[in-house]
């Protein structure tokens, strides 16, 4: 063998050697980034899930105690216009009526004036757009966009491909339809900067085995081939190397967040059995509201005032629905509460018009 075909087989080795190097760099790297691109995934379903169990649990409860307090205030109206009722009975009735505001600080909605609509707080709207948010990117916020040279490659990738799988390109309607799904995949992981999704699609549908290497005729032919793709290797792995940074500092960015915070809350209230309390909690001022409907509608029809009937029958449910909550143990329920209250307040101000807001 020649001295020149000596260097040209050891110089062939080699690349071949750095290539399988840099496959396997690729595979390490693929491996960790979805790794943590299921971190991400998992924590947004976590939090659409914990959206759904508040929508459903905590402010379906929280509608019917609104609706409750609105009943209960109309008859305490009523009732506070009776003649028969002395002054010192009324200001009894009163002091019931500012202990129910102490130990549930829901926001009266007052009685429509003339001309108005009696209409009750709307919370399926709000509920519906807390669905909206789950279909809209919520999460848009702590996504770290490619810089710009990373963006271009992304690009190059992403005009490759939709090139290829475009509709109009398709041969019969089965075929189109199976390009519009792969393009809605595309679309999705462009929007995303995901690096990694664009090349596996590339991967799946690309017609040859890039792992084998083709057969040339010449030696130098084979050696250029190796250069290219040595080449495009080590800029997709610097390119999924990035995306890795990015993943992180996104999941970092979205755990230090107040969304990651509430999180976090909600994880350690389930954990110690709080949550249910909560709402049981809730439940069980329902019955109280309840209990102090009947005591005024009974006032109401029979125009007396018992006070020492009225104290014992409110001092029962009050026992029965254990006020007395610790301060940790409210936590959760008086942010979930007050994230509640300032979207309908928001909502009001805005004349009922649908926020976008996001958790």
């Amino acid at each position: 063998m020649k001295k020149q075909d000596l260097v040209k087989s050891t110089l062939l080795g080699e690349k071949e050697a750095s290539l399988k190097e840099l496959t396997k760099k690729l595979q390490k790297v693929r491996k960790e980034l979805q790794k943590q691109k299921s971190v991400i995934t998992e924590f947004q379903d976590h939090f659409r899930n914990i959206q759904t169990e508040v929508s459903e649990k905590i402010m379906a409860n929280t509608a019917k105690l609104v609706r409750m307090k609105q009943e209960l205030m109309k008859v305490f109206a009523e009732v506070m216009k009776l003649k028969s009722i002395k002054k010192k009975e009324k200001r009894h009735l009163t002091d019931l009526i500012e202990f129910i505001n102490e130990v549930l600080p829901i926001p009266h909605i007052p009685e429509p004036t003339d001309g108005e609509e009696d209409e009750e707080p709307d919370f399926s709207r709000f509920y519906e757009e807390q669905e909206e948010a789950k279909s809209a990117h919520i999460f848009d916020d702590f996504m770290v966009k490619p810089k710009d040279k990373e963006q271009q490659d992304i690009r190059k990738v992403f005009i490759r491909l939709a090139t290829r799988f475009h509709p109009d390109k398709a041969a019969s309607t089965e075929e189109a339809d199976e390009f519009h799904r792969i393009m809605q995949r595309i679309n999705e992981a462009y929007s995303r900067g995901d690096f990694a999704e664009l090349l596996e699609i590339e991967a799946f549908y690309r017609e040859n085995d890039v792992t084998v290497i083709p057969k040339f005729d010449q030696e130098s032919e084979t050696l250029n081939y190796l250069d290219k793709e040595i080449e495009q290797k080590q800029r997709e792995l610097e390119l999924l190397e990035d995306q890795l940074k990015r993943t992180k500092l996104e999941i970092k960015q979205t755990k230090g967040s107040e969304m990651g915070k509430m999180v976090k809350r909600y994880n350690k209230e389930v954990k110690n059995g709080n949550f249910q309390e909560n709402i049981d909690h809730i439940e069980k001022m329902q019955t109280l509201l309840q209990v102090l409907k009947e005591i005024l509608d009974e006032v109401k029809q029979t125009g007396k005032v018992d006070e020492q009937k009225i104290d014992e029958k409110l001092n029962k449910a009050a026992m029965e629905a254990g006020l007395v909550m610790e301060e940790d143990e409210a936590d959760l329920e008086a942010e979930l509460l007050e994230m509640l209250f300032a979207e309908m307040e928001s909502q009001k101000r805005r004349g009922g018009r649908g926020s976008g807001r996001r958790y």
